[in-house]
């Protein structure tokens, strides 16, 4: 463990080197005698450090540190003041000074460059540093003498106790929550803040004021949840026996006039039961405009009950009635017996009826819709053909991109036969960007009569233009290279548009 001494790396603190690595060896010599690989490297790196310059390490004398593994430490349990290094050390005689400190008894000799300094030699007691009233061997306690410069104890910064408090007992918000009685003041006021509401709506009424009930009774429903379930079926009950048929009819019909006063009649009528959910759906279905009732309809698709009120309606002789229950079967909860009611009024001969109901079933999923979608398409009447394919375009059913596609080769009317290929247009598939750009490349001829005419083709190329399939710059391309003059001068056009409006 002995090697020549080298000058310590630039940038680097001889001194804390030194204390670090010496006081590391002493450790080691300590609790690992046997690591002898460990001991090494922390010789090398102390007698790196005094290759240069000389250290002096003091003992802990002022910082009562006794029994800690660092050098200072080590040194006054071993007794030891001072240790003057001088430059260049030998290794052999720091190995000598680390044994000396690291043992449990002995002296700790100099050396010709390690200069040792006793503790008594300061007139320093060794005892001292025990911490405070600790007895000592004799029966003695030890009582440390205070300087100006000494931290307090923890008896000098010790307050006195509190005096108890004779007066009226005040007690603390924690304690009145944890025993419950914040709760029920809390409770007891929104009850009567319920029966004021109670009152407030049973006068309004009364007296026909729509504005003032509906006000206080969306105040009862906004309250609902925070009451204890005991008292929550009583105001619930309560609630009820005041929301008869001709109330609810009324504020139905307010929500109607105001359209402020519509959401406040959309959120308590359904608190009547059965009999709010019924009022709002004939409201609904009178109405011939959506936007005049969007808040009962919101309400309505809320509620479980809806389906069967929209079943029973759907089969109703207006028209009216039937489409806007099918509007309502598609945005609420889905289910078998819905879709097979659905499919029964496919055949509906009002075109309004129909078109809802097609809606209605494009919102099922695929695997189920497509099929009976399909069927209707191939073999429906020419309003009902042209409906499927409006729905097709406008929901994006890409379930249906063979049928539509198929469709086109036996389709006779014009208009149907257009809207069919708005729709391929309008769905975002490889699937629909091939179908559209085999309409467009086959032309018809004296010798082809399968193909398709020239305007046709055009209306065709003009849904791939509009197209967002990823493949749609890849069929134009083709068309502007493959296709006759008229067509590859619109494909060219088509193409161009399209890369300006990409590079925007």
């Amino acid at each position: 463990m002995t090697g020549a001494a080298v000058s310590p790396p630039p940038g680097t603190d001889p001194r804390r080197t030194f204390v670090r690595s010496f006081g590391e060896l002493v450790a080691l010599l300590r609790a690992r005698p046997h690591d002898t690989r460990a001991q090494g490297e922390a010789l090398k790196s102390a007698t790196l450090s005094l290759a240069v310059v000389p250290v002096t390490v003091d003992a802990a004398l002022h910082h009562n540190e006794v029994g800690q593994v660092h050098l200072p430490g080590q040194m006054l349990l071993r007794g030891v003041a001072r240790i003057a290094f001088l430059a260049g050390a030998p290794a052999s005689e720091l190995l000598a000074a680390a044994r000396a400190l690291a043992a449990t008894e002995g002296p700790v000799p100099s050396s010709a460059h390690v200069l040792v300094e006793p503790v008594d030699d300061l007139g320093v007691q060794v005892t001292d540093y025990r911490g405070p009233r600790e007895r000592a061997d004799d029966g003695t306690t030890f009582e440390p003498v205070r300087s100006g410069g000494d931290r307090r104890s923890w008896r000098d910064r010790r307050r006195p106790p509190r005096e108890p408090w004779t007066g009226t007992e005040r007690r603390s918000g924690h304690d009145r929550r944890g025993r419950g009685e914040r709760r029920v003041e809390r409770v007891r006021a929104l009850l009567e803040r319920v029966a004021q509401n109670r009152r407030r709506l049973e006068t309004a009424c009364a007296g026909r004021q729509w504005d003032a009930a509906l006000d206080a009774a969306l105040a009862l429903v906004e309250a609902l949840p925070r009451i204890p379930a005991d008292e929550r079926r009583a105001t619930r009950t309560a609630l009820r026996q005041v929301l008869v048929r001709p109330v609810v009819e009324a504020m139905a019909d307010a929500g109607l006039r105001d359209p402020v006063l519509q959401p406040l009649a959309a959120m308590v009528l359904p608190y009547a039961g059965t009999l709010g959910l019924e009022v709002l759906f004939d409201r609904v279905c009178q109405v011939g405009s959506a936007d005049a009732v969007a808040a009962y309809a919101d309400a309505l698709v809320l509620a479980p009950e809806t389906v069967n009120l929209a079943l029973a309606a759907l089969a109703s002789p207006h028209a009216h009635t039937a489409s806007q229950a099918a509007t309502l079967i598609a945005r609420v909860r889905r289910s078998r017996q819905a879709f097979d009611a659905l499919v029964r009024q496919l055949d509906h001969p009002d075109p309004r009826v129909r078109a809802a109901v097609a809606d209605a079933l494009a919102s099922y999923p695929p695997d189920e819709m497509a099929p009976v979608l399909g069927r209707a398409l191939r073999r429906g009447d020419r309003e009902l053909r042209l409906v499927l394919a409006h729905v097709a375009g406008a929901r994006r059913l890409r379930g249906l991109v063979g049928v539509l596609d198929e469709q086109l080769q036996r389709e006779d009317d014009d208009e149907v036969w257009a809207a069919c290929v708005r729709a391929l247009g309008a769905i975002p598939s490889a699937e629909a960007c091939a179908a559209l750009m085999q309409v467009v490349l086959r032309r018809r001829s004296l010798l082809r009569r399968d193909g398709f005419a020239t305007a046709q083709r055009l209306e065709a190329l003009e849904a791939l233009g509009r197209c967002e399939a990823r493949g749609v710059v890849t069929a134009l391309r083709r068309i502007a290279r493959d296709g006759d003059r008229r067509v590859r001068e619109r494909a060219a056009a088509l193409l161009a548009a399209r890369e300006v409006r990409d590079d925007r």
